[in-house]
């Protein structure tokens, strides 16, 4: 009765059209109160269907949000926390073990590993990419493979988001098939890892304004692997937070720095370009610096103090948002139903309302 509820976007993006930001009004023993039906419907659910807190908190794992600001503006209380870490230190947790990623060796061929397979909603920037790779040559130095059909549909008959991402070639005459299951993003696979490459990680969201990185961007870190990031603008100054290093002078990473998603997608390739046409003893120079890097970031995923960092800003993120919610209380619902408790229970809630601030009391 005296915590807030939470609403957890940790794992997806803010969705903001499933958070109620308008009012209803709603009957009572015979009393009109303002309040969000969809939050009173919540609260009916609980054991304890009515709280003095009426401050809702927004737990997710987005910088740079326009959704949280809208929260913030509207008197929602949000808090941070990089959740997919979490998520990846138990799904890649074998890689810490795993032999076959102690000492990669050096084989001067499939420099680049990319992974492409869903393509709807917020992913249809895979499409250009790979249209981009078969266009400009670049497919003799990438393993990849690409899912030609997506949540039933083939790609030509997609309804595009962005008509820009739309290829203007028939894939299908330049990859082989992609049957791999969704589930596949929370395991690795040792083969692909076991040499030396840079793996082009393609995140779930690019064209967008905040940044918000999944599980597929900690897996290079958890199998030492070099990476380029396809993600939106400054995704990896959010790794950089978290204490893993990027590869900057051996990769040209200013793509990050790029606002505009279809310009940065063009720089992407134009470096993945540049490497390929670097020579076998130049391009294993540059692998071996960055395969230094990708070594380092692997010790700093396993670590015990990288697990601390993300469980701490939970907790720490949580307590503040409580903390927040709790200052202003609403006892007007408590006003009707309080001659239902013990007097002990009612002296409880009078001890903690006293010294909040108060609002809209009956």
């Amino acid at each position: 009765m005296v915590k807030p509820h939470a609403w957890h976007f940790d794992q997806e993006c803010i969705d903001i059209n499933r958070i109620p930001l308008h009012t209803n009004l709603f009957k009572f023993q015979n009393a009109n109160f303002i309040t969000d039906h969809k939050i009173f419907w919540l609260q009916t659910l609980l054991p304890v269907p009515y709280h003095l807190c009426r401050t809702p908190i927004v737990v997710h794992s987005e910088i740079n949000s326009r959704a949280v600001q809208i929260l913030e503006q509207k008197g929602w209380v949000t808090a941070h926390w990089f959740s997919h870490a979490a998520l990846a230190k138990d799904w890649f947790r074998y890689a810490e073990h795993d032999p076959i990623l102690q000492y990669k060796t050096f084989i001067d061929a499939n420099r680049f590993l990319i992974y492409n397979r869903a393509w709807t909603g917020t992913r249809e920037y895979r499409l250009a990419l790979a249209e981009m790779l078969a266009t400009q040559g670049l497919l003799p130095y990438c393993k990849t493979s690409l899912s030609f059909q997506d949540e039933g549909k083939h790609y030509s008959q997609h309804k595009w988001r962005r008509p820009q991402w739309q290829p203007k070639i028939a894939l299908e005459d330049y990859f082989q098939p992609n049957s791999t299951a969704s589930v596949a993003s929370a395991d690795f696979e040792s083969r692909d890892y076991s040499r030396m490459v840079i793996e082009v990680v393609l995140e779930t969201i690019f064209d967008t304004d905040h940044v918000s990185l999944t599980e597929k961007s900690l897996r290079p870190m958890a199998t030492a692997t070099p990476f380029i990031l396809a993600g939106p603008a400054h995704s990896l100054q959010y790794l950089r937070r978290y204490g893993f290093e990027t590869f900057s002078p051996w990769i040209n990473e200013s793509y990050d720095l790029e606002i505009d998603a279809p310009k940065r997608l063009v720089m992407i390739v134009q470096e993945l370009s540049r490497l390929a046409k670097l020579g076998h003893k130049k391009f294993k120079i540059v692998l071996d610096n960055c395969q230094t890097i990708a070594y380092r970031n692997r010790a700093r995923f396993f670590h015990h103090d990288f697990h601390t960092e993300v469980f701490e800003e939970y907790r720490n993120g949580m307590q503040q948002a409580v903390a927040k919610a709790q200052c202003t209380v609403d006892t007007r619902l408590w006003k009707l139903v309080q001659h239902l408790h013990s007097p002990q229970q009612q002296k409880w809630v009078d001890d903690f309302v006293r010294g909040k601030k108060l609002v809209n009391q009956c």
